[in-house]
């Protein structure tokens, strides 16, 4: 009986969820401070990502704040909704996938100040350095 593998199950506690996997890369962007690309962009735009949370990026001037939920969330000139499992494809870029394409596919929806969200959502990094590639 000493000599048995491990059960399956324990091996899936370390395995990483769509939820955590979303919520490791909002961590990555708190930590990413100024962008230079958003400088002359000012405004909050309100992540809603079903089965994982919500995040608020607030920007201003090419500074970068990243505030997680929705309780202490500043009011957001425009709201990106969408599953974990297509973000994460958006974050990995699978199959050339953006936040851009995924909102003309009806993947994401996105509300609120339209111009505020292209400028931001098309200059935005959609995958910090630390996210790793997809195995």
């Amino acid at each position: 009986m000493d000599n048995q593998k491990p059960s399956q199950p324990a091996q899936q506690a370390t395995a990483e969820t769509p939820g955590s996997e979303v919520a490791r890369y909002f961590q990555s962007i708190s930590k990413v401070g100024s962008q230079p690309r958003l400088r002359g962009l000012t405004g909050v735009c309100r992540f809603d990502i079903a089965g994982a949370g919500s995040w608020s990026i607030a920007v201003n001037e090419g500074e970068v704040a990243v505030i997680e939920g929705t309780g202490k969330a500043l009011s957001a000139d425009c709201t990106v909704s969408c599953t974990a499992e297509d973000f994460i494809r958006i974050m990995h870029h699978e199959d050339h996938m953006n936040l851009i394409t995924a909102a003309m596919q009806n993947l994401v929806t996105v509300t609120g100040d339209k111009v505020f969200a292209m400028a931001f959502l098309g200059t935005v990094v959609a995958a910090p350095a630390d996210v790793p590639a997809r195995q």
